[in-house]
């Protein structure tokens, strides 16, 4: 007998699927970039693989950690378990989205939280619908709970964009096929699309007429929001109880080590039966607490995207300027760009021995084989090595 016998059905399926993901757990990231140094005689390797906020976290975060008394809270707070219902930051959330703080679960992380709706929703043999590409962790835990996949792809000639034709064809879909589940990121992961509101309602209500769910996740939610508005699509959740709306503090907030992400929902078997999957103490007092304090400073949020928009704003005219470079509009923190001259693998490996990491997309379902790589808009000075980097591999180009 062998013990992969005595594994379920599913964890030998999840066990033979390949991810279609840029990021892998069996790469040691630490280890690449170390070795990227020896290698190529590098004294820093820049990220410019993660979707995170250069800028850092709050003020108010910054201020706080430095206090003396801080070091004392932690140890009054070391030896008890966590707040396991995080009244005052579902409180804060309710209030930021004109919410019932009931309709608020919690999770570690947005990929803990999208395991849990899988899990809930889906068994072997029912339909998900997903347009591509997409955050590709969607498509990966369903199929690890036995989903079988409807995709759309979206068009190389339209640059990947959702258009109306788009919500056309998944009105179609969702009435013929009657998938149990749709999934949708907005913005777009990895395109950077910004979907209109009307989309939103648009597909939920068809969802609902269906008697589907909908995922609508935002984890990047706050690069599209206002400084008057939260745009959302948690203001249809008062609609519609068939949708769930996620968003996350590991972006915009730049708290991705705390693994603090929600789901909004004011479906009731929605939230009993994510909450049924969800660990008893997710996360540590410290996670609750940070997250506490980063949800009332709406002031950090309007000053980053202020400064991500100039900065986005001179790395895209900076990359006009190279001739053999492209990339596609986004209204987010990160950008999709390619070389007319060379494969992904070898766009990432140059970039690489030059000390720049990004995220190879050409594994990614609905990008494979377009040659993509994802970058997000780093610091300025960050932005311009980078740029220098890409004008070192075109004169390698012309050289060669």
């Amino acid at each position: 007998m062998t013990t992969q016998n005595i594994l379920s059905r599913h964890t030998r399926l999840a066990l033979t699927a390949e991810t279609e993901d840029y990021v892998s757990k069996d790469t040691d990231e630490h280890k690449l970039i170390e070795q990227l140094k020896r290698d190529n005689g590098l004294e820093k390797v820049y990220r410019f693989d993660i979707g995170k906020n250069s800028d850092g976290y709050s003020d108010l975060i910054t201020g706080i950690l430095e206090k003396a008394d801080l070091a004392e809270l932690c140890r009054q707070n070391l030896a008890d378990y966590p707040d396991n219902h995080y009244r005052l930051l579902r409180r804060r959330l309710a209030d930021l989205h004109g919410l019932d703080p009931e309709w608020f679960v919690l999770s570690a992380g947005l990929e803990s939280m999208i395991d849990h709706i899988s899990r809930a929703f889906l068994q072997n043999g029912d339909a998900f619908l997903i347009p591509v590409p997409n955050f590709s962790v969607f498509a990966d835990f369903s199929i690890r709970v036995g989903g079988r996949p409807i995709y759309l792809p979206l068009e190389p000639e339209a640059n990947f964009q959702w258009t109306a034709g788009t919500i056309s064809t998944l009105k179609s879909l969702i009435s013929a096929h009657g998938p149990k589940l749709l999934w949708i990121s907005n913005p777009v992961n990895p395109t950077g699309q910004s979907l209109p509101f009307k989309w939103m309602e648009e597909l939920t209500a068809a969802c609902a007429l269906q008697g589907m769910a909908v995922v609508v996740d935002e984890a990047y939610g706050e690069y599209t929001d206002t400084d008057r508005e939260v745009v959302s699509a948690s203001r249809l959740t008062q609609k519609y109880e068939n949708l769930m709306v996620l968003r996350t503090f590991s972006k915009i907030h730049a708290l991705p080590n705390l693994r603090v992400g929600y789901l909004m929902s004011s479906g009731r078997d929605i939230l009993k039966a994510v909450s049924l999957y969800r660990p008893m103490f997710p996360f540590s007092w410290f996670s609750l607490f940070l997250a506490g304090i980063a949800s009332i400073d709406e002031e950090h949020v309007q000053e980053a995207r202020r400064k991500l928009l100039v900065r986005h704003e001179r790395l895209c005219r900076q990359l006009e300027k190279l001739k053999t470079f492209s990339y596609l509009p986004s209204q987010t923190n990160t950008l999709m760009l390619r070389n007319s001259h060379l494969e992904a693998t070898e766009l990432w490996q140059g970039l690489a021995q030059k000390g720049f990491l990004t995220a190879n997309l050409n594994r990614v379902n609905g990008l494979k084989d377009q040659n993509f790589l994802r970058i997000t808009v780093c610091s300025e000075e960050e932005n311009d090595r980078f740029v220098r980097g890409c004008q070192k591999i075109e004169q390698e180009l012309m050289a060669s």
